[in-house]
């Protein structure tokens, strides 16, 4: 009996899309998404035989983008606001998991050029920057599978029926030009809740997340001096690979940390920043090598401070870390 992945990725690939495998959110393969080259199709079926029961993350193609729209954050009123401005989006395919309210909203857009991550507060998911999740895969925080919508309508699409490319609405011209980015050198205006933090857990921080967000914190404020962008984005790839091994608490750190990095003295926009930076981590970390476990089930006791500094400084991963710690 075959999983989301293995009815429906083939499907998917050959209605112009790149569907990837994924459990929840998190990608299960590396080096297909971002700036990589899009899987070929024999690499997607081999990961229909592989990762068959797992969900499926659309990478979009060059010529589409997804709009979307969060309707328990304030998104719709956003959208609004955007409609106000640019005018009316066209009815188009919807993926949602929670009835349709929100979701993403695909549209096709004239290819070659890049975007802008969010606009007006909404993010854009795009060729190479994250992902669509899509029928039949299943939502484990709403507890339900993602649909296919008739726009922000609710209005169902039957669930024998997918998008292709074509089937897409176009995206208004007002809306490419405000979409489109311009410059490579600007940060976007994202917010905490533009970047997905939540796939990871964020209950009580186990010891290892409590010493590592200390190192942290210290490397940070060291890099005041200079070297704070390089910094910030090395101990924010060493955070997403604690919270990939299991670790708890690391979205709260994060947060922690970008409360340190806009406290620096600089005259630029610190806060856009940072959650670009938080960002282009989440877009990029490998995740195939995620743990199992849902949360952490290690223990690191305090005896094993100076073993963790020592393992750091010597440039072992947290991965290598962690097996040197808790083979005892």
């Amino acid at each position: 009996m075959n999983g989301p992945y293995g009815i429906g990725a083939e499907t998917y690939y050959l209605a112009g899309f790149s569907p990837l495998p994924a459990r929840g959110k998190l990608l299960l393969v590396k080096e297909a998404s971002g700036r990589y080259p899009i899987a070929s199709f024999e690499m997607i079926q081999q990961w229909s035989k592989t990762h068959s029961y797992a969900n499926i993350a659309l990478r979009l193609p060059d010529d589409v983008i997804a709009i979307d729209v969060d309707a328990y954050k304030d998104d719709l009123t956003r959208l609004d606001v955007l409609q106000e401005q640019l005018g009316p989006l066209p009815k188009t395919w919807n993926s949602d998991s929670r009835g349709g309210i929100g979701g993403k909203l695909l549209y096709r857009v004239p290819p070659g050029k890049k975007w802008q991550s969010s606009i007006g507060g909404i993010t854009i998911v795009q060729h190479t920057h994250r992902y669509v999740m899509v029928l039949p895969s299943y939502n484990r925080e709403s507890d339900s599978n993602y649909l296919w919508y008739e726009g922000l309508s609710g209005l169902m699409v039957p669930d024998y029926q997918i998008p292709s490319v074509e089937d897409l609405a176009e995206l208004p011209d007002r809306w490419v030009k405000a979409t489109e980015k311009h410059t490579a050198e600007t940060y976007y205006n994202l917010e905490p809740q533009d970047v997905e933090l939540d796939m990871f857990d964020d209950g009580e921080p186990c010891q290892f997340t409590i010493k590592l967000a200390q190192i942290c914190k210290e490397k940070l404020q060291e890099s005041y001096v200079s070297g704070l962008h390089d910094t910030a984005l090395s101990i924010t790839g060493s955070l997403m690979q604690a919270a990939s091994s299991g670790h708890v608490g690391i979205p709260t750190v994060v947060m922690e940390m970008g409360e340190i990095f806009r406290k620096a003295p600089r005259h630029r926009d610190l806060a856009s920043e940072w959650f670009n930076i938080v960002d282009f981590v989440l877009a990029n970390i490998e995740t195939d090598s995620i743990s199992e476990f849902d949360t952490c089930k290690l223990n690191l006791e305090l005896e094993y401070e100076d073993d963790f500094i020592i393992l750091q400084k010597a440039g072992l991963t947290l991965r290598q870390i962690n097996r040197r710690l808790f083979r005892r």
